[in-house]
């Protein structure tokens, strides 16, 4: 890679643009530091990247040191040695622990979330803060009112929901875990729907949305983790974010569209198991994929391939195919469609 002519233009171009911002050029200097680090780690890993900026902008600091060496003020020293020292443990931490791709994500997010507070499209309220008041919504819950026949269509539809974006998610990680035998079952899968159900019981309480399993666990599967531990740690760090709201909230969500990206091209792998010389195999698998984001449902878009599934089988006389299970299921989905 090094040897190409147009890795040389990147690379100047990057440390140009980072020693611009460097040297407290406002505007055009500020935004070009910024994409210096993303720019590099396109064709080269971030280790290298970070390590190409890193020899010039030491020489500058240097340079920067010495010119002002008896101008200095004991309180902004206070400040940021302390705050140096942590980001060189964390990019240090960073650097050993995490891969390539995990980092490239990383500088993604930092990256526009920083060009977003520079171009003022978020606005940066500081890093921490107390976690909110949950008095309001704390063990405020209407069972009487929920057992009403009015009801009824509500609570069905956050079963539905629930229910099958679990199921759906939980096979989706379980497959990128090699969780799941040869028979086709996820080891222990009574086990992870008591912890979900359970979550979604004591998150009632504290008056949030149903606690479920969400696609983005593939990022810790990616990682590594394979077991309950994982889960424990994340929550913990979870727990700790609580008091980093205002830094959360400066990041915007289409910061996180590259992560998210990259964990559905991770999730798509699982195609390969599919019987490509079965069309009536591969139809209902495919309507499923497909269905699912043009619906914006996990729910829905299973629903919909069990019913395209059950109508193939019948059309090209299969019907014995059919398994009970999913005769129940397609009624159900059919019920849901019609009053839900």
């Amino acid at each position: 890679m090094v040897l190409e002519p147009y890795f040389y233009v990147i690379a100047v171009v990057s440390v140009f643009l980072h020693g611009m911002g460097k040297g407290g050029f406002i505007g055009a200097g500020s935004f070009g530091s910024l994409l210096a680090i993303p720019m590099l780690s396109i064709f080269i890993p971030p280790f290298q990247a970070v390590a190409i900026l890193l020899l010039p902008l030491i020489f500058m600091d240097l340079v920067t040191v010495w010119r002002y060496r008896w101008m200095w003020d004991l309180k902004i020293l206070k400040f940021i040695v302390p705050l140096a020292f942590l980001g060189i443990i964390f990019g240090t931490l960073s650097f050993s622990y995490l891969s390539e791709d995990s980092i490239r994500v990383i500088i993604g997010i930092m990256a526009v979330t920083l060009m977003s507070i520079f171009l003022g499209l978020v606005k940066f309220e500081g890093v921490f803060a107390l976690p909110p008041d949950i008095s309001p919504v704390f063990l405020k819950l209407d069972i009487i009112g929920a057992l009403d026949i009015t009801m009824l269509s509500i609570i069905m539809s956050f079963l539905f929901v629930n229910l099958f974006d679990t199921a759906g998610t939980l096979f989706g990680v379980a497959s990128r875990a090699g969780l799941i035998s040869d028979s086709g079952k996820i080891k222990n899968l009574d086990k992870a729907l008591k912890a979900d159900s359970s979550s979604s019981i004591f998150g009632s309480f504290l008056g949030c949305a149903p606690v479920t399993s969400y696609v983005e666990s593939s990022a810790g599967i990616e990682a590594g983790g394979r077991t309950g531990i994982t889960a424990i740690v994340v929550g913990l760090l979870f727990l700790l974010a609580t008091f980093l709201s205002p830094l959360a909230a400066a990041v915007p969500a289409y910061a996180t569209a590259g992560a998210l990206i990259y964990v559905a091209i991770l999730m798509l792998s699982g195609m390969e198991k599919l019987n490509w010389n079965d069309q009536s195999q591969l139809l209902p698998a495919l309507v499923m994929i497909v269905m699912i984001p043009l619906t914006f449902s996990i729910a829905n878009g299973i629903a919909l391939g069990f019913l395209a599934y059950v109508a193939i089988q019948t059309f090209i006389g299969q019907i014995k195919q059919i398994s009970s299970g999913a005769w129940f299921l397609t009624l159900i989905f059919v019920a849901k469609f019609i009053f839900l």
